[in-house]
């Protein structure tokens, strides 16, 4: 899938912020809808860690992360993936593979609310059984 960490390419986020959370909210929701009370996926064995199941696991996890971190502009580098940060603030961490069960992984910690979106979610993505 191009350049970068892994088969991943997480180019493209130098720069200034032009988009924020709720700017990418409507073709996020498209894809994945939020449970009602307020979270994206199922809850998982532990709290707070959601669970989103699809027959490829790496590339929805990663379609999420292009989806909802869409017009971010500074960017940081980590071990497992990458940190992003939107125009009003909300931070996106992109995991290749968590630390706890190996899957991939998608934080997301909003500082502005955005409606009944959870301020803080894990979400991994595991494989459909």
């Amino acid at each position: 899938m191009g350049k970068g960490r892994g088969k991943f390419d997480l180019s493209g986020y130098d720069g200034e912020p032009t988009r924020s959370l709720s700017d990418n909210l409507s073709a996020l929701l498209k894809q994945f809808p939020l449970s009602p009370s307020g979270y994206f996926g199922v809850k998982g064995a532990s709290n707070p860690v959601r669970r989103i199941r699809s027959a490829n696991p790496e590339q929805t996890a990663y379609h999420f992360f292009k989806l909802i971190a869409n017009g971010a502009g500074e960017k940081r580098d980590i071990p497992t993936g990458i940190v992003v940060t939107l125009k009003d603030g909300t931070r996106i961490t992109y995991r290749v593979t968590s630390s706890s069960d190996g899957s991939p992984a998608v934080d997301i910690k909003i500082l502005v609310p955005v409606g009944i979106i959870k301020h803080k979610q894990k979400i991994h993505f595991e494989k459909e059984l």
